[in-house]
């Protein structure tokens, strides 16, 4: 949503309520069999993972966030592969989601407390990466 409005992309948003669960109804399942949000639907044409998306639509319209040069674009990707698979893994999965999902919520009150207090260390950790590299 984000890269959409800095881009000047027009959208037209569908909501999905993911805190009643509405990504994992059979209803969403049949737009995104992985029940995860977001997905895109460009006349017709899906694709999901948020990634592949701003991927998508900075090709799409010619971005210059998304360079054409290759060791630009290895940059941009890099960048981004570092935030999902280690900021955002640790970050969402560790602090935020197991204290507002239900379904991420840890079967004990220590446990839930153990993934909390680890997924905050890991967030300071990434953060502090952040800040000394200024990336």
């Amino acid at each position: 949503m984000m890269f959409a409005a800095e881009e000047g992309i027009p959208i037209d948003y569908v909501p999905v309520d993911l805190a009643t669960g509405e990504h994992r109804k059979p209803e969403y399942k049949a737009v995104n069999p992985s029940c995860l949000d977001p997905t895109l639907d460009d006349e017709g044409f899906r694709l999901t993972e948020s990634g592949a998306i701003i991927r998508y639509l900075a090709g799409k319209t010619g971005s210059e966030a998304y360079p054409a040069n290759l060791e630009e674009r290895a940059r941009v990707d890099e960048a981004m592969e570092w935030f999902y698979c280690n900021s955002y893994k640790d970050h969402g999965y560790g602090m935020i989601y197991p204290q507002l999902f239900p379904h991420h919520k840890r079967p004990s009150v220590d446990a839930q407390a153990g993934t909390v207090a680890w997924g905050k260390e890991k967030a300071r950790h990434w953060l502090g990466i952040l800040d000394k590299d200024g990336s």
